[in-house]
């Protein structure tokens, strides 16, 4: 999304984020959300530095994703400095003092999809969070999703992943809705998928205050069973 996870959660709790969105449209409306309306130069170098991301990768899709985000990024709000309008490069000049008091280096900002995502070599992560998006994931790539971060994870027990998100009803697995495409797991279901994956469960809550018509949202805990850190590219295939 535009990243209020990131700016209301993560952002206080720890150094640096890495904000993973397949969208181009909300990745380049992300930095100027996370940081102010103001920081269009931010929201500029961020939408770059995806473009960039996106260039690295191969296909007509990765080419639609870069024009999306310039497409996007031209489409970005012009806002007012000191009561007057500005271009994004009068900004940009006029804001490179106060960027530099902004923590512009603490999020990165990935263009890619859960099911396509692979951490970056060297990267350490404390913590994976995942709200609301693995209800558009098959099975299989949510597996191998969580098999690839779970070499990324911070050794010994220290990384986790949490998972907030909907789920049904514990007299079915699932709950498929046609309307949007998405899956909804139940919490046995889910739970399965992950103990699959080589997690186990720390700790699980529910979220309280949600209208009772809706769909209970959950929220779950998991670290990487103790010797299953090595196996972590996510190599799972399909029974027949």
């Amino acid at each position: 999304g535009i990243g209020r996870v990131t700016k209301h959660l993560l952002l206080p709790m720890f150094e640096k984020v890495d904000l993973l969105e397949q969208s181009p449209r909300l990745l380049a409306a992300a930095p100027a959300f996370i940081f102010g309306r103001d920081a269009t130069a931010v929201a500029i170098a961020a939408a770059a530095t995806a473009v960039a991301a996106a260039n690295r990768e191969s296909g007509k899709t990765d080419m639609e994703k870069s024009v999306e985000l310039q497409k996007a990024t031209q489409e970005l709000p012009t806002v007012s400095v000191n009561g007057t309008s500005a271009s994004p490069e009068r900004q940009h000049q006029q804001h490179q003092q106060n960027v530099r008091d902004q923590p512009l280096e603490r999020v990165a900002y990935l263009c890619e999809g859960m099911q396509d995502f692979e951490p970056a070599s060297g990267v350490v992560y404390d913590m994976v969070w995942i709200q609301w998006c693995i209800g558009h994931l098959h099975d299989l790539d949510l597996i191998r999703f969580l098999g690839r971060v779970k070499a990324a994870l911070q050794p010994g027990g220290k990384g986790v992943v949490i998972v907030k998100d909907n789920c049904c009803d514990s007299s079915v697995d699932f709950v498929v809705d046609k309307d949007d495409s998405s899956l909804t797991r139940s919490p046995a279901y889910l739970k399965a998928l992950f103990q699959v994956a080589g997690y186990e469960l720390r700790v699980e809550e529910k979220q309280e205050g949600f209208p009772s018509e809706l769909f209970p949202v959950l929220m779950f805990c998991f670290t990487v069973k103790e010797g299953d850190k090595e196996e972590g590219k996510g190599e799972v295939k399909a029974s027949p």
